[in-house]
């Protein structure tokens, strides 16, 4: 199996939302409101999927990185 480059972090999925090149945002329910609320309306408008999970530490761990990450795009 190949592996993913999975892009972590706000900022960096925001801009790789905008420029076309995530299939799926997986983002942590406990992400602070404001940006869950605008990675769910760019997912809306990119038509791209998104997926919850129940916590940032988890899904940090998830990914591979000891801290905790709010949102993580696969990329396409």
């Amino acid at each position: 199996m190949d592996r993913i480059d999975l892009i972590v972090g706000l900022q960096q999925v925001r801009k790789a939302l905008l420029a076309g090149m995530l299939k799926q945002v997986i983002v942590a329910i406990d992400t602070d409101s404001d940006y869950f609320h605008e990675l769910q309306n760019l997912c809306r408008q990119s038509k791209v999927e998104l997926l919850k999970v129940s916590s940032s530490k988890s899904l940090g761990l998830a990914v591979g990185i000891d801290v905790k990450a709010g949102c993580v795009g696969v990329p396409l």
